[in-house]
């Protein structure tokens, strides 16, 4: 599979979220292909939130999605994806809760981006 973008920490905090992932199958292979069954969305939108949150500025939102195959068009909806699993799944909210906290740990909660702040 070709990657739109490659950077070495994007690539390293896309493999340590998939590691969340492992004991429901979830592979680098079905991330990066066109997939849409959960919860191979849910691995993309959560390393999209995570990203930005963490290496916007220094990477453009165009970078950190080039490094699953999307475009930034899918940000908008990756990021609301996140907010509603994170409402209205006690699994979803659990488990990002303990990928935030091991991954980036100096955010003590998430504020998601606006429409505003997507350069």
């Amino acid at each position: 599979m070709k990657i739109d973008y490659y950077s070495d920490e994007l690539h390293a905090l896309l493999l340590q979220i998939i590691a969340f992932y492992e004991n429901r199958g979830v592979k680098m292979k079905a991330v990066l292909s066109k997939s849409r069954t959960r919860p191979i969305p849910e691995v993309r939108a959560v390393y999209s939130v995570l990203a930005i949150l963490k290496f916007n500025p220094r990477f453009s939102i165009p970078q950190i999605l080039g490094q699953i195959n999307v475009d930034h068009s899918n940000y908008l909806h990756y990021q609301k994806m996140v907010e509603d699993f994170y409402k209205f799944d006690k699994e979803f909210r659990k488990l990002f809760d303990k990928i935030k906290s091991e991954l980036l740990p100096d955010m003590m909660e998430v504020n998601f981006l606006s429409r505003e702040d997507i350069h």
